[in-house]
């Protein structure tokens, strides 16, 4: 009896259980000391972003609208665990929202940009109302954007991303530069 009592303890000593109860941390936080919220079953809450490889939360809408991705967390959503769909929780892109689930420092969401990710979601709520008529939640009247890697984005004329220090160039700066690679008047063969 004594054996078996002793095998059972060895093998769920190193097993770690979550806590019925969330451990309430900023976005900050767990940043800040994601190794100390490592694998904690957590609530936080931020600013939602669903979006094709975007679900994310955000520590506030202007980290959203100037893409700040190290202020963000990436969040791996199960609808069915949530019982809701992506449509439900996409109609909150841009708003306040509280979250639970486990905290991942190692897991930095699509391309890494993210901080850390909250994965086994089973809490999504609204803390405001829904932004319905908010239909591109990458918000498309930001004028500059961070991505990184490649620096500072801004909207051209067009509505398109550019890197910043090409719009400076301008329309004159562009022509020079084409023909210096292939000759006044010519254009690329």
């Amino acid at each position: 009896m004594k054996v078996k009592l002793i095998i059972f303890v060895l093998l769920f000593a190193g097993f770690k259980s979550h806590a019925s109860q969330p451990l309430e941390v900023s976005i900050v936080s767990l940043i800040s000391n994601p190794e100390k919220y490592d694998n904690q079953f957590v609530r936080v809450d931020g600013v939602s972003k669903l979006w094709f490889e975007s679900n994310s939360i955000w520590l506030s809408k202007e980290h959203l609208k100037y893409r700040i991705h190290k202020n963000a967390l990436w969040m791996a959503l199960d609808f069915d665990r949530l019982g809701k769909t992506e449509e439900e929780l996409a109609q909150y892109n841009g708003t306040y929202v509280l979250i639970e689930g486990v905290f991942n420092a190692n897991s930095h969401g699509h391309m890494s940009l993210y901080s850390g990710a909250i994965e086994k979601i089973s809490r999504f709520e609204p803390l405001e109302e829904s932004n319905k008529t908010d239909k591109d939640p990458r918000n498309e009247d930001a004028e500059k954007a961070y991505l990184p890697g490649v620096g500072v984005l801004i909207r051209s004329k067009t509505g398109s991303w550019i890197p910043e220090k090409e719009e400076k160039k301008g329309a004159v700066g562009k022509e020079k530069e084409k023909n210096e690679r292939t000759g006044p008047g010519k254009g690329a063969e």
